[in-house]
């Protein structure tokens, strides 16, 4: 799997869309409502608005890289946080790791 597909395009286009509903129908326990869809997709707004340009740019690179399922639980785990604590979870994960120095050099 390659990173930087086209949710890792600039940033002025958005955050990756969240995923929604597969057709258009009643409401269910495993079907959110086009409310649910709405108030989700302005939650991720709200938190990729937040983020600086390169932090945007390392996010759509990390989630076009995730499957669909991995895709949807990411944002539902974000849509249950608050604003700010979403935000600090996306740069926590995007925020590049160094391995830690094992005393050989």
């Amino acid at each position: 799997m390659t990173l930087g597909g086209p949710s890792a395009t600039p940033s002025h286009r958005g955050p990756p869309a969240p995923p929604g509903p597969a057709a258009p129908s009643t409401a269910t326990a495993e079907q959110p409502s086009q409310d649910d869809t709405a108030a989700v997709t302005a939650h991720v707004q709200q938190i990729w608005a937040s983020l600086a340009p390169a932090e945007q740019v390392r996010a759509g690179q990390l989630v076009a890289a995730l499957t669909p399922e991995e895709r949807a639980h990411w944002v539902a785990e974000l849509a249950g946080m608050s604003v700010p604590d979403a935000i600090a979870r996306v740069r926590n994960v995007i925020r590049p790791h160094t391995p830690p120095s094992g005393g050989t050099s």
